[in-house]
């Protein structure tokens, strides 16, 4: 609640974690739904809307600080981490 770089950076670092367990959870619930008769079209707008929902989510974090000086380059970092682990998991289910 303080506002401190420190805090910001430290809910930066736990939504990055967060998302990428999620879109490892989903893509494993994704290939076993396929297994069992999904289509991996309907599987790959599921894991794209958690990637996007992340990407998006991640922009919000500067506004936890006080001062949101210096926090592009780490949001950055973290979208990159999130969409590469979301290609994991689209290539994971095939098209």
């Amino acid at each position: 609640t303080a506002g401190t770089p420190d805090v910001a950076k430290a809910a930066l670092t736990e939504l990055t974690d967060v998302a990428v367990r999620e879109l490892r959870t989903q893509s494993d619930l994704s290939a076993k739904a396929i297994q069992s008769g999904a289509t991996a079209a309907a599987e790959r707008i599921i894991i794209e809307a958690w990637r996007d929902y992340y990407v998006t989510a991640l922009t919000k974090i500067p506004e936890i600080a006080v001062s949101a000086a210096g926090f592009g380059a780490g949001i950055a970092a973290a979208q990159a981490r999130v969409r590469r682990v979301a290609t994991e998991a689209l290539s994971r289910i095939g098209s």
